[in-house]
């Protein structure tokens, strides 16, 4: 299953603070680079990157369920939380 996620950084005049992100990496832990966004008239306002898909982690026992969002303002039951044993602790990026 894939997932997208889609990132906006709004931050004009910003060229040289995102110089270093709108270049691949390979020391990064997440994949991919920011690219100008154009507003009418060609001026540059911000900076946009997408994450195509979320790759499973390596070395758990099993894949991590990519999860989902709930709704909890309807009162209805809720499903079990996964055991915090075997929840990954490491930052997901």
């Amino acid at each position: 299953m894939s997932r997208d996620a889609e990132v906006i950084v709004l931050a004009r005049w910003s060229d040289e603070v995102m110089a270093p992100l709108t270049q691949d990496d390979p020391e990064r832990t997440w994949r991919g680079r920011f690219v100008p966004i154009a507003g009418h008239g060609g001026y540059e306002f911000g900076w946009a990157l997408e994450f195509e898909k979320v790759r499973a982690r390596k070395g758990l026992k099993f894949e991590p369920d990519p999860g989902m969002l709930l709704r909890t303002d309807q009162n209805t039951a809720l499903p079990e939380q996964t055991p915090e044993a075997c929840r990954d602790t490491r930052s997901p990026w």
